[in-house]
Order: structure tokens, then sequence, then C-alpha cells
């Protein structure tokens, strides 16, 4: 396999410098405020182009400080090892054999992806990521699994059965969170309103690399109307008196999605 070049900037340096141009961006004096345009109008989601799966999985092994990037932290010291191959430390690397039967398809949505994570570059654990050159942050949600290892859904999973709760166990009581997030899809992104009425959702297997990516650009955007609410509840607080000051109820509604499909 062909060397990649490096990157010289590490993902912690990233991060700093783009917090640093923030901070440089933002003048001294307050400015008057501009009529905000009209939000545009949502483009229909890009038609995924050829994709290749001779693209290698596996990258060079590369040493670069993560530290800069959100993770999760659990602290997990008395629970009992797992033989699962996802709980083993380099589960989190191209290196681990896992990700051998998976690829990232060289299209629009991959292109779309990457523009999507690096508005949440913040949020998002460091494997959301797509940079090319850095191992680490490989797109975990944007993969596609390689075509000898796919298989045919055998039953068809009815979103009836999943609001009825006829698919929890046991060990999973998780129906009822699953059927409102399927609701948040068909009601909230674009691509996915075609299947409001439908009771097939095998779509969320089918179209997930789309999926993730318009529930990033979904909440990418509702990040940025919250900087702006903030940003205009600020200029009001200094244009008002304050003796005829009356508190504020701006609220930003928020869905919260469960992500364990």
């Amino acid at each position: 396999m062909s060397s990649r070049p490096q990157r010289q900037t590490k993902p912690s340096q990233i991060i700093r410098d783009i917090n640093a141009d923030k901070a440089a961006a933002k003048p001294a004096q307050k400015q008057p405020r501009k009529a905000k345009a009209p939000a545009p109008a949502a483009a229909p989601a890009p038609a995924a182009a050829a994709v290749s799966n001779d693209r290698p999985i596996i990258l060079e092994a590369a040493n670069f400080d993560m530290s800069g990037f959100r993770g999760l932290n659990l602290d997990l010291s008395t629970v009992p090892k797992s033989k699962d191959p996802k709980f083993n430390p380099s589960f989190n690397s191209y290196e681990n054999p896992f990700w051998e039967k998976f690829y990232t398809p060289v299209d629009g949505f991959s292109k779309r992806y990457m523009k999507a994570t690096d508005q949440l570059i913040t949020i998002l654990p460091a494997t959301f990521m797509l940079i090319e050159d850095i191992p680490e942050s490989f797109g975990v949600a944007n993969l596609e699994l390689k075509e000898e290892y796919k298989k045919p859904i055998v039953n068809v999973p009815l979103f009836s059965k999943l609001k009825n709760k006829e698919y929890e166990t046991q060990q999973s009581k998780s129906d009822t969170n699953i059927a409102a997030s399927i609701n948040f899809f068909r009601n909230q992104l674009p691509a996915f309103q075609q299947y409001k009425e439908d009771d097939d959702i095998s779509w969320v297997v089918n179209k997930h690399r789309l999926l993730v990516i318009e529930i990033f650009e979904y909440y990418a955007n509702l990040t940025r109307i919250a900087e702006e609410a903030g940003e205009d509840e600020e200029d009001e607080e200094e244009e008002e008196d304050p003796k005829n000051k009356k508190p504020k109820n701006h609220q930003l509604q928020q869905s919260k999605v469960d992500l364990t499909l």
C-alpha cells in the first residue's frame, strides 16, 4: 500500500486553531446587526455516485494526540471484561480486524458527511470524524459493509410492531424510544419524509449513511440557531432599560434522538 501523506497539525491543534480563529474574528465593539436573510430552501439529497471497494480500510498506524476530541471516558473498572470485540481498546483504530469488513465509499455522501461532521468537530467523538490522513478519525458512521458480507433482510421491520412493543425482550425495553426516533426522522429530515406513512422501516438500515448525514446536518443547524438566538438576546439586553427589563423565555426545542437502532 502506498504511503499516505501525514497531516502535520494534530486534531487537538485543529480545535485550538478553530477557537483562536473565532476569537480573532470577534469584533472588539458591538456592530449594528444586519438583517438576516431568509434561510434557503433545503436542497434535495444528492444521488449517491458510484462507490469503490478498492479503497483500503486499513491505514498506516500513527500516534496522534486525541486529547482535544470528545470521548466517552467511561469508568468500566468494576465491569467484568467482555469477549465482545467492540469493548477492546483497539476497536477505535482502523487496524482492528473488525473494520476490514467495511469501507469508505468514495462518493458525494462521504463529502457531505465530512462537511456535516466538521461543523460538529467539538461535539462528536474522534472516530465519527472523517479526516483522510488521521487513522483514528475514520468516519465510523459513514462506513459501508462490503458486498460479500451483506445479507438480505429476512424479517422486514414494521413500525406498527415497534410501536406496539412487539420487538421488546427481557434484555431490551427500548421500542418506545426507537419508535419516537423513527417518527422524528420521518417528520424532520427531508430525505425521509417520503416514508412518513410507510410501515416498512427497513430504510433505516438500507439508507443508514444518508440518515446519519441528515441527523448531523439537523443538529449542526440547530446549534447555529441557538448561537444566533444567544446573540440576539445579548443585543436585546443591551438595548433595554434595566428598570423595565422583563424576564425572557427564549426556548429552543431539541428533539432527543435514540440512536440505538
